[in-house]
């Protein structure tokens, strides 16, 4: 139309077979007629009946070398024919298959992998069987294939990271491992990988800085980080509202409840908690012990000057009978908080209960005693202290550092309305769990690239995860039956990042190490986070207004589809 002079009589003549292959000539032909256009078509009787031929090659964008790529060969058939399919790179055959055509489109999915870095010709060549037109039955398409992806891998035990790396290396990835010694060094050439592994890491393992820089390397950077939780990751009392926390899909809230915990309660007594306070001291011990399951273990010590067993050990059955108990305390005497706490110790050190633990409330104000050597030998028998301390007036310090040497925490009641809400806070806390350790097997949410060809309903079951809970806006694609996240992703600024609640190696995953599954789940994983160049549109525009200056940012997919919902951050 546009090689159609306008003071012309505009006439179209069409030669043609009438077998579109591309585009929608109905689109056309209403433009043609507004503008006046008389269009003359010649039918042409096809040359050959069954005639067959490579119509496009089709390769995802930003493939590397030697990773696993689904190349489309698109092949029309003018009849339903057996043929012979082959698809090579210069002189090596990549795959070859016998296909059955059907009459019209063909797509043939071909999985290869491309051994070359740069430049890459491919050739697709198609024999059926009657053929009478060979000159068209092949094509070639040129790609650039990038490098290996590069990805840095931190892992708290030196020992273990042979297991990933070396599935890794095996699926054409390349890796770097580093200890968490060497971890901030690393971190300075982090844009130099297109993706970075964290595994099991302690959160003092990771710097305020080194989480900084991760925060940048994949919200600006579009780079790819994995986070593989394991035995030594915490949860809640470690990267809780750290800036890892912020860039990770999830948040490190604990939502299992501990099947076995062991509580006692070490409730002061002394004249000084004479009426409302020994009231809500007791509201206090009532709603922790609601708290409770039948199979958790519960007991208070009432002190003064001496300790007094109010309740004694035992497991949560009879919350009713507990409760009159905890009603009997009155205010007497004075305090002394050591024998109370060598007393409680004593109750739990015996208790079969994996996790045990003892709140203790009071001033603060008791007689001098070595809290140091008692508090050590607690902890020596795996049990937590955590104190509340009412108002300011005793001695918050001692409070304090006793929680602190009994890894618990410690709390401040400057309103003694507070208290209750303390006591149910720290039961919260120690009743739910950041480590489930038992066997599972990961259930499927929603299926995604990194999780093609994986049949986790036979896979190994794995021993253990961290306990998290997935935010508003992350996709869960792995979990347990009762819904925990397992795996979990979102997008990050420019990049992804991913939470593997279970570990990577001879642990939780020791089953796993095994299953012909593991490499290809890792290597999957990995390509599926990296940063990668894709066909991704960026509009960025910056206006003076008066004395303000205007950002306009547009983000459009490859597919075309404008990006919502996104919160960038301008740096000015």
């Amino acid at each position: 139309m546009a090689g159609l002079g306008p003071t012309r009589v505009k006439r179209l003549v069409l030669f043609t077979d009438g077998n579109a292959t591309a585009g929608d000539v109905w689109r056309a032909v209403p433009a043609l007629a507004a503008q006046k256009v008389r269009v003359f078509a010649y039918p042409a009787p096809p040359r050959a009946a069954s005639d067959a031929w490579i119509e496009r090659i089709e390769v995802p964008d930003g493939v590397r070398r030697d990773e696993p790529v689904s190349v489309t060969v698109r092949v029309v058939s003018q009849a339903p024919a057996p043929a012979q399919l082959r698809l090579a790179s210069g002189n090596e055959l990549l795959a070859a298959r016998s296909v059955q055509l059907e009459a019209g489109a063909n797509a043939i999915v071909v999985p290869v992998r491309l051994r070359r870095q740069g430049q890459v010709v491919l050739t697709a060549e198609v024999r059926a069987r009657g053929d009478a037109v060979p000159d068209n039955d092949q094509l070639e398409r040129s790609v650039w294939v990038g490098p290996r992806p590069r990805v840095l891998y931190v892992e708290r035990e030196e020992q273990a990271a042979k297991y990933l790396r070396d599935a890794l290396v095996r699926e054409g990835i390349d890796v770097q491992v580093a200890d968490p010694q060497r971890v901030a060094a690393a971190l300075r050439g982090v844009d130099g990988y297109d993706g970075v592994i964290l595994s099991d890491l302690v959160p003092k393992d990771l710097d305020a800085q080194g989480m900084q820089t991760l925060q940048r390397y994949v919200q600006e950077r579009g780079g790819g980080l994995i986070f593989a939780a394991g035995e030594t990751t915490y949860g809640e009392t470690g990267y809780s509202g750290s800036t890892l926390e912020k860039i990770l899909p999830v948040e490190f809230k604990s939502q299992e409840k501990r099947k076995d915990l062991a509580l006692v309660l070490c409730i002061d007594r002394s004249y000084s908690m004479k009426g409302k306070p020994i009231a809500l001291a007791k509201a206090g011990a009532r709603a922790a012990l609601d708290l409770l399951e039948e199979q958790h273990y519960f007991g208070v010590i009432a002190f003064d000057s001496q300790p007094h067993e109010a309740v004694p050990l035992q497991l949560v059955r009879a919350k009713r009978r507990a409760e009159d108990l905890i009603d009997r305390i009155q205010a007497s005497g004075q305090t002394n908080i050591y024998p109370a706490l060598a007393t409680a110790w004593r109750m739990l050190e015996k208790n079969s209960a994996k996790r045990k633990h003892i709140i203790v409330l009071s001033d603060g104000d008791t007689a001098p005693a070595d809290f140091d050597r008692l508090l050590k030998r607690i902890e020596d028998s795996k049990v937590t202290v955590s104190t509340v301390t009412l108002g300011k007036t005793g001695d918050p310090k001692l409070m304090a550092r006793i929680a602190e040497l009994g890894k618990g925490k410690s709390y401040v009641a400057e309103d003694i309305e507070q208290v209750p809400q303390l006591f149910v806070e720290d039961t919260k806390n120690v009743s739910r769990t950041a480590l489930m350790e038992e066997p599972f097997r990961p259930v499927v949410k929603h299926k995604i690239e990194a999780l093609r060809g994986l049949d986790f309903a036979k896979a190994p079951p794995l021993l253990g995860y961290a306990a998290t809970k997935a935010r508003d806006d992350a996709e869960v694609f792995l979990a347990t039956e009762a819904n925990a996240p397992i795996l979990a992703r979102w997008q990050y600024g420019l990049g992804r990042s991913v939470l593997f609640a279970s570990d990577a190696k001879n642990r939780w995953a020791a089953n796993w190490l095994q299953w012909d599954g593991y490499g290809k789940f890792w290597s999957q994983l990995v390509r599926d986070t990296i940063r990668r160049d894709n066909d991704e549109q960026v509009r960025f525009d910056v206006e003076r207004v008066g004395e303000e200056a205007r950002v306009s940012l547009a983000l459009m997919s490859e597919r075309g589809e404008w990006r919502n919902d996104l919160a960038p951050r301008v740096n000015v």
